[in-house]
């Protein structure tokens, strides 16, 4: 297991748990089809914030890790990539509310708090990436642990007093999913001083080209990823809204796998850009290998699951409103099994400096997520079946680049 898996394990199961309760007291108090509103806010938000900030939290990562196995500093790395993070959100929340404010209105409902929830969970986003790219790089997976597990209490505990006080309204559990991370930033943030020794800055261009393929990629897998609930909304008529929530039930429930992934995710990418800045691209090879055979694993275990206990889970959990076919769970169980691979893959490649290659192999999922669009079962099984071909075909496309990417550094090396 990579250092860190553990203290990280037990953060994610705490904001996991959480972010499952958060969204089970939110579905029943306000049924499926004005939970549908709030479902549309999770998915763009969790599009846009990691789309462009979990690049920051990667490169901050990579350049933090490598400095430290080399024996440097990464302090001007640090405020440069942070200082292009806070002109990314300032410039997002703008286009946001003037160019797509059409949009956010029809998916939010015309709900003005879920609008000005959204500005925050992007503020939110921008905050907690700086600082886990920092926390991460510096092998400080304690600091990194603490907000994850903070984030988790303090959005549980908003959702629980608004639950209690009989509340009715999404913008206002808009309100605490967007802002907890924000909360929770700020409460571990003042024990980051002193972290970072001093480093050289990476030039302007070799930080912009690196940010920009690593913000096209991880944009390219947020969609890929949370594309099913946000065009099953956009598609879906006035009487099926109903049937939104209950599909995003399904789809919340199928994604506990990939949730949990986050344990591991966050602890193999330092590892590999540090075996990376020593050359040792047998052993990130082989490193890369043991994790996909047991992520291949948990993949099937995970499909079986779904087929056997997912209908009684999702009626136990949110009620036999939310109900869904046991083929439906199925897909998407395998679907986020095989995002689950295509992420530690895009891993590998970023650890390697082949952010676009990264970008390439997320790109390829998202284009076969566009084309199994094109088929004529009804909606939620065509995005269904559009979800479990993009998933597949970024895993194989990443797997085919890494490959590639790895026969060339061995033999740039050996010559």
């Amino acid at each position: 297991m990579p250092k860190g898996a553990g203290v990280i394990g037990t953060s994610v199961v705490v904001n996991g748990l959480s972010a499952y309760a958060f969204t089970v007291l939110a579905a029943r108090a306000l049924g499926p089809e004005h939970y549908a509103s709030l479902a549309a806010l999770s998915a763009v938000v969790f599009v846009l914030g990691p789309g462009f900030f979990l690049p920051f939290e990667q490169e901050i990562t990579r350049l933090v890790a490598a400095g430290r196995a080399m024996g440097s500093g990464a302090r001007g790395a640090f405020t440069r990539l942070a200082l292009l993070a806070t002109a990314s959100a300032v410039v997002l929340i703008v286009l946001a509310l003037t160019v797509g404010r059409g949009v956010l209105d029809r998916l939010f409902d015309h709900d003005v708090l879920l609008i000005f929830a959204f500005c925050g969970a992007i503020l939110s986003y921008l905050s907690q990436n700086v600082m886990r790219g920092l926390y991460a790089g510096s092998d400080r997976f304690d600091l990194y642990a603490l907000g994850l597990g903070a984030e988790g209490v303090i959005r549980v505990a908003g959702g629980v007093i608004l639950f209690l006080d009989h509340t009715r309204s999404p913008g206002e559990y808009g309100l605490a999913l967007g802002l907890a991370p924000l909360f929770a930033c700020a409460l571990v943030v003042l024990a980051s001083r002193g972290l970072l020794p001093s480093g050289p800055s990476p030039a302007w261009p070799e930080a912009l080209r690196a940010i920009g393929y690593l913000i096209g990629g991880t944009l390219f897998t947020q969609l890929l990823a949370n594309a099913p609930p946000i065009v099953v909304l956009l598609l879906a008529s006035t009487s099926q809204r109903a049937a939104v929530g209950r599909f995003y039930a399904g789809f919340v429930v199928m994604r506990v796998p990939l949730f949990l992934f986050l344990a591991i995710q966050v602890t193999v990418l330092p590892m590999l850009a540090a075996a990376a800045a020593h050359d040792r691209y047998e052993h990130l090879r082989d490193t890369v290998r043991s994790l996909v055979g047991a992520l291949v694993a948990v993949m099937g275990l995970a499909v079986i699951a779904a087929a056997i206990v997912g209908r009684p889970s999702l009626r136990l959990v949110f009620g036999r409103a939310f109900l869904l076919g046991r083929t439906d769970l199925v897909l998407l169980a395998a679907a986020s099994g095989a995002l689950m691979i295509a992420t530690l893959l895009a891993q590998a490649l970023i650890a390697v400096r082949s952010h676009e290659l990264a970008a390439a192999s997320w790109l390829a999922g998202l284009a076969c997520f566009g084309v199994g669009m094109a088929n004529s079962a009804p909606l939620i099984a065509r995005v269904e079946y559009a979800f479990l071909v993009g998933s597949f075909a970024a895993a194989v496309a990443a797997a085919l680049l890494l490959r590639m990417r790895l026969s060339r550094a061995v033999k740039q090396r050996a010559g």
